[in-house]
């Protein structure tokens, strides 16, 4: 998942009688979501597919046309993994030890190359952040230097791999640490960004955003891009964002869907608090700022292909809706409301299959009165 960890939501206990009554909706749902995925009742548009048990999808990604892993975490920090076939979900067995305290990161090339990356906080040492290999057969685990959080990951094959995130040495200040994979080893490399977002078009075309490195101990903090061509790193400065006195940029996010077409994203923050959300636009030679619908949003999740030159985006708004806008050919669309009056739902990441107008929107929604019970929710786009 770009953009950094997530907080789990917490549990609750529920009366026996609400318990009954729930247990017969999300048996309801589940066994449409089955029916649609098997093409029988299948719609147009967003559709919900699946309502369960853990309470959280983490992150998801979709590296081929018949080929996705998503990771869900439960309530007691289990981190469970599925992968998608190209017709169903299964789950793919992980460790007893694979926990993570704060989110997951996804990367992956195929189904026999899968990277999960957790967070450990130990109650008597320094947090640190776990690499979990999935070869095709089993796991494996690289633990990472203490005080690491991994940010945004990225996988070509299983000879390449990337981990963008952040150090804490103690001090009380961050600094970028990077880690490339070299199909034996992780490497810690120098890369000018402490990106929060990575978007990959080849293996020697990765592009990043974030915090440039000599603002880390500054305040305000300024912002660049970043390309990886194969061989080194070249930067790319931000235009100068047009917004209201006294908004912030914060956690940015990127999307490339060529190199002559980057896609930049931040969220918007007054005091604080999340207030909008700003697009840039690169085309490889200028930036344009974009102009967005009037949105009072508390919550965005990153770009991901509409499959048609455009992108979709989960906005969370200040109603609990979660709402998915579609940016294409200099026009916006929607909002497709995922969350009706009585829930809210909240959008942890996107992914879409390649080469496909086919999309997901994973995270989890719940109650927004009484108890709010939250759930894992799965939500389809189909054409």
């Amino acid at each position: 998942m770009d953009r950094g960890r997530f907080k789990p939501t917490a549990t609750f206990t529920l009366p026996l009688a609400v318990v009954a009554v729930l247990a017969l909706v999300f048996a309801l749902t589940g066994a449409l979501a089955s029916r649609s995925n098997n093409g029988s009742t299948a719609r147009r548009g967003w559709q919900l597919t699946q309502v369960y048990d853990p309470n959280e999808v983490g992150d998801i990604v979709a590296p081929g046309s018949r080929d996705a892993w998503m990771a869900d975490l439960r309530p007691d920090q289990a981190v469970v993994v599925h992968h998608w076939n190209g017709t169903r979900w299964h789950i793919v067995r992980a460790p007893s030890a694979m926990s993570s305290v704060e989110g997951v990161v996804i990367a992956a090339s195929s189904a026999a190359n899968a990277w999960i990356f957790t967070y450990a906080r130990p109650a008597v040492a320094a947090p640190y952040a776990v690499a979990w290999h999935w070869s095709g057969s089993d796991w494996r685990q690289t633990r990472l230097l203490a005080g690491t959080t991994i940010l945004a990951a990225t996988a070509s094959s299983p000879a390449d791999a990337w981990a963008f995130g952040d150090l804490d040495s103690g001090s009380g200040s961050l600094e970028s640490y990077v880690l490339h994979y070299n199909g034996q080893h992780w490497r810690r490399v120098t890369v000018p960004v402490l990106a929060s977002s990575v978007s990959s078009l080849a293996a020697d075309d990765l592009w990043i955003v974030g915090q440039t490195d000599a603002s880390l101990r500054t305040s305000p903090p300024s912002w660049a891009m970043a390309n990886w061509t194969g061989a080194s790193w070249h930067v790319v400065p931000l235009p100068r964002v047009t917004r209201a006195k006294g908004l912030a940029l914060s956690q940015p996010g990127i999307l490339a869907l060529s190199p002559s077409s980057i896609w930049v994203d931040f969220q918007l923050t007054r005091d604080g608090a999340d207030d909008g959300a700003v697009f840039l636009h690169y085309n490889g030679n200028s930036w344009t700022q974009i102009p967005v619908p009037h949105w009072s949003a508390t919550w965005h999740s990153n770009m991901t292909p509409d499959g048609r030159g455009g992108f979709w985006i989960a906005i969370s708004t200040l109603r609990s809706y979660s709402e998915m806008y579609d940016y294409r050919n200099g026009h916006w669309s929607g909002p497709d409301v995922l969350s009706k009056a009585g829930h809210y739902t909240v959008i942890n990441a996107t992914a879409t299959r390649p080469g496909t107008t086919q999309a997901w929107a994973v995270g989890y929604r719940g109650s927004t009165t009484g108890n709010p019970n939250p759930k894992a929710v799965v939500y389809e786009y189909r054409t």
